[in-house]
């Protein structure tokens, strides 16, 4: 009995320190063989399983291709655009359209130039802001090669009909007026006016990109006052229904000019008057106001009249002087 009391005391420490889990059944299949698991953080793309820490590290600190010739630095957050010579990098892929302002950077020597609305800029600047359509070049002696566009736009703008996403993006959301719409892929119309939030994802990257914009087509409701048949008018021109935001350039005889005070035109000659919204869209008139006699001009030809009036007595005067001696 004694040794009895002792085998099980020996048996009984012995399975105290065994490992846990030793004693799981060959056949439970719940406890041996689920290898499921959760997890929030990012997944591969072509086999679904997550990206372990180290892997994730290592992709979100290099370069990823994204589209033909362009590549995307995670640690710049740039797409870079390879030339002989050297690297162009910008904040926007080509194709893009932003409201927030676009930085560049230039790696190596080589010929570049940059177009604003058609027009060359005298460098390549470090950033770029002003509303307005870019183009990057490289070029030789015998011809020019396009690295990359972008658009910069107002938050009101009605410079934007459609956008047609760059390669390798796709639109993920599109709300108009907070109602949300069914988006195409590869591009979004934005004909009707309203409020948009669009965003798109580029696929190679798995980054976000929103645009958000009201879109208003409608130009200046402004009228030219004064206008006959022809774009003539015989006397001032007044601009009626101009908006607080707008903007009017005005030429005379090919000159820089303005409206007065009551936002009109008044001398007599040749104009061209463009109105411009906050959205970018604009109308505009040429007309001729023909010679006529306003104020001033009534007031120096009284002048003139009177002078001439004067001469003429004086004249009078001087030759009867002259007969009485």
């Amino acid at each position: 009995m004694k040794k009895f009391l002792v085998t099980c005391i020996i048996i009984i420490f012995g399975v105290m320190m065994l490992p846990s889990g030793a004693f799981a059944a060959e056949g439970d299949e719940e406890s041996g063989d689920d290898t499921s698991y959760e997890t929030s953080g990012q997944l591969d793309l072509y086999t679904g399983e997550p990206i372990k820490s180290d892997a994730r590290s290592s992709v979100n600190t290099g370069v990823v291709n994204v589209s033909s010739g362009i590549m995307y630095n995670y640690s710049t957050h740039m797409f870079n655009y390879s030339t002989n010579g050297g690297t162009f990098s910008a904040s926007v892929a080509d194709g893009m359209i932003v409201t927030d302002p676009v930085n560049l950077a230039l790696d190596g020597e080589f010929n570049i130039k940059m177009y604003k609305d058609g027009e060359v800029l005298d460098s390549i600047p470090e950033m770029v802001s002003d509303p307005g359509n870019y183009v990057v070049v490289v070029w030789d002696d015998n011809s020019e090669t396009q690295l990359c566009s972008f658009q910069i736009v107002s938050k009101v703008t009605g410079a934007v009909s459609q956008y047609i996403l760059p390669d390798g993006f796709v639109a993920t959301s599109l709300y108009i007026e907070g109602e949300e719409v069914r988006a195409g892929r590869g591009s979004v119309e934005m004909q009707e006016e309203g409020y948009y939030q669009l965003t798109y994802r580029c696929s190679a990257t798995q980054i976000d990109y929103n645009l958000d914009i009201t879109v208003d087509h409608t130009p200046p409701q402004v009228k030219f006052v004064g206008l006959e048949e022809g774009n003539i008018a015989r006397g001032p021109v007044t601009l009626e229904g101009l908006g607080e935001n707008d903007t009017v350039y005005v030429t005379f005889n090919d000159k820089n000019s303005r409206l007065n005070m009551y936002n009109q035109v008044k001398e007599s000659g040749r104009y061209h008057i463009i109105v411009t919204d906050n959205a970018g869209n604009s109308v505009e008139k040429s007309f001729k106001i023909l010679v006529y006699l306003n104020v001033k001009s009534i007031v120096f030809l009284l002048i003139f009249i009177a002078i001439i009036i004067g001469l003429v007595v004086a004249l009078y005067i001087s030759r009867k002087k002259l007969r009485v001696r």
